[in-house]
């Protein structure tokens, strides 16, 4: 009877092995970080329009639904006296090293996300969302920190003032209880592998302020802090669709007036 005890343990411990090494080796090259790509040219625009684009996840695509572009330019207008063009683009589920790839994609024959054109028109600034979906999908701290200095420096090589949106509170342990047995025994092992928490995205920004700072990137950004305008994060229920993972109308009423403020602020500031 012992026997058989000890066998079947050998047999739970050697299948938990092999499992192990079988998903180190699957995860392996989703785990690892783009590697920077050639920055294309960007010629200025001499008109005196100024332009923003926004880019990033389904916070980023789900922005024109809650308010349109045409209301964005025009509050931005309203604040700096001179006219402006807005555009919001995301995609669902991107994380950041697909969102730096879209950057890169001037047809939309393979990918969904071909955003090269918005960077080419030359925007002076570029509003980015990114860091949910690395978060949920447990990616680690230094594949979301490498992806997104990627998108910064490149943005910075063009011209294009970066907007940081600091990654939002969103309720993840919500998010886990909808996963199946088997996708959360691979959460936990991601989780082991990468160091990131199951249930908070607290230290993606701080590594990610960290690294910012470290780079001396600072002064080159307009970085827009989640206190600025939800510092009760998911808990301010109100701000949430039912997912608790994405903004409602009034979520993103109170962000958009954020980001207006700030980006004036800084446009002033650089004249």
């Amino acid at each position: 009877m012992k026997a058989r005890v000890v066998v079947g343990i050998l047999l739970i411990v050697v299948s938990v092995f092999i499992l192990g090494v079988y998903y180190s080796l699957r995860w392996r090259p989703l785990l690892t970080p783009a590697s920077p790509l050639d920055a294309y040219p960007v010629l200025p625009h001499h008109d005196d329009t100024l332009r923003v684009i926004m880019l990033g996840d389904s916070w980023a695509m789900l922005q024109s639904w809650a308010v349109e572009d045409k209301v964005m330019a025009d509050a931005i207008s309203n604040q700096i006296k001179k006219p402006v063009k807005f555009v919001s683009q995301g995609c669902d589920g991107a994380n950041s090293k697909e969102i730096y790839f879209s950057l890169f994609q001037e047809k939309c024959e393979v990918s969904r996300n071909c955003w090269q054109a918005l960077v080419e028109d030359a925007p002076d600034y570029c509003i980015i969302i990114v860091g949910i979906n690395d978060a949920i999908e447990l990616y680690g701290f230094s594949y979301y920190c490498n992806n997104y200095g990627l998108i910064v420096r490149h943005l910075l090589k063009c011209g294009i003032c970066p907007v940081i949106v600091e990654i939002p509170d969103v309720n993840l342990g919500l998010v886990r209880n909808r996963l199946s047995i088997k996708e959360r025994i691979c959460g936990m092992y991601r989780s082991f592998l990468t160091s990131a928490s199951m249930l908070d995205v607290s230290e993606y920004r701080e590594k990610w302020l960290s690294c910012l700072i470290r780079d001396g990137m600072m002064d080159s950004v307009l970085y827009i802090s989640r206190e600025k305008w939800n510092v009760l994060g998911y808990m301010e229920t109100s701000l949430y669709r039912a997912d608790m993972c994405h903004l409602s109308k009034r979520g993103y009423c109170r962000l958009d007036s954020c980001i207006v403020s700030e980006l004036s602020n800084d446009y002033f500031r650089r004249k």
